[in-house]
């Protein structure tokens, strides 16, 4: 059975999801870009654990539609404004600093990667949705789905791992302040909220 966790007491969410969504950390205020970018990293992994939980269910959990539709609904809405902040936002500020060696290295693979991770969720977005309709379909879908999901996650961990590791301290170091602020104000801009 994929475990139901509910907000702990006091904390409120803006909507119930059936995985598991932790507190929301202080950098979910920040005006650090660096660390907007981290909290969506967050949520990245935190709907990847619902993902591979729905990989393994069992087909009669009543866990299964809700999941599966909070995991379509992070990875085909969330998701690409998250890619857009890098590709969009962060990437070409980076790429007009003088940048040498593993640093323009690991810009590059950024925007590079997240090709290789939307072909792959191309591939699951279609199951997710299934899923959340028809629960029933998991027994038909399980193996794909779990290859699909087991090589997604793959993805993610090299390319939170790049952008942890290099990249965000990039943004935080070579960036200014101005800069730095400019892409808080694109990323609010694209959720249009005053928030990341």
């Amino acid at each position: 059975m994929i475990p139901v966790i509910r907000p702990p007491r006091g904390v409120c969410y803006r909507r119930f999801m059936p995985i598991a969504l932790g507190r929301l950390s202080r950098r979910a205020s920040s005006s650090e870009p660096a660390e907007l970018l981290l909290e969506c990293h967050d949520r990245i992994r935190q709907h990847m654990r619902g993902a591979i939980a729905l990989s393994t269910a069992s087909a009669d959990d009543p866990a299964v539609p809700a999941t599966a539709e909070a995991v379509h609904r992070y990875f085909s809405v969330a998701l690409p404004l998250h890619s857009e902040d890098e590709d969009a936002s962060v990437g070409p500020r980076l790429r007009a600093t003088p940048l040498t060696g593993e640093a323009a290295s690991a810009v590059a693979a950024m925007t590079a990667q997240h090709a290789d991770i939307d072909l792959a969720l191309l591939r699951l977005l279609p199951m997710w949705a299934r899923l959340a309709s028809e629960p029933a379909s998991l027994s038909g879908l399980r193996e794909t789905l779990v290859r699909d999901t087991m090589h997604f996650d793959a993805l993610w961990a090299v390319h939170l791992d790049l952008e942890e590791r290099i990249v965000f301290p990039l943004v935080t170091g070579r960036l200014d302040e101005a800069t730095r602020a400019e892409i808080v104000r694109e990323m609010r801009a694209r959720r249009g909220t005053a928030t990341a």
